[in-house]
């Protein structure tokens, strides 16, 4: 199940996506009735991470917050359930928890 997450991204919970992959469990249930596996839950971190080091690489280079939206693509998960509806009309949405949590730990 390779699915982008809905709503904001933001530390504390990408933290509790982290404390899910520690579980002890081979297949979940998620919260829209997909199936998926740990190596899910792994995959959904990955993401999380590159698209706030994505993130954070382009607020160093001095981009704004339309800049940032135009250049963080994260075409490597174009294939990923929900990318067209989630990854540019919702990005504004999206971005400002990233673009604030970059800001404030400097990276």
């Amino acid at each position: 199940m390779r699915r982008l997450p809905f709503g904001a991204i933001t530390p504390a919970e990408t933290d509790l996506v982290r404390a899910v992959e520690a579980m002890d469990f081979e297949h979940f249930v998620c919260s829209h009735g997909m199936l998926g596996s740990k190596a899910d839950v792994t995959a959904n971190i990955r993401y999380r991470e590159e698209l706030r080091g994505a993130v954070a690489k382009a607020i160093a280079a001095g981009q704004t917050l339309e800049q940032v939206q135009a250049s963080v693509t994260m075409d490597a998960y174009k294939d990923w359930e929900f990318y067209a509806q989630h990854v540019r009309p919702t990005w504004p949405a999206r971005a400002r928890p990233l673009l604030s949590a970059s800001v404030a730990s400097g990276t």
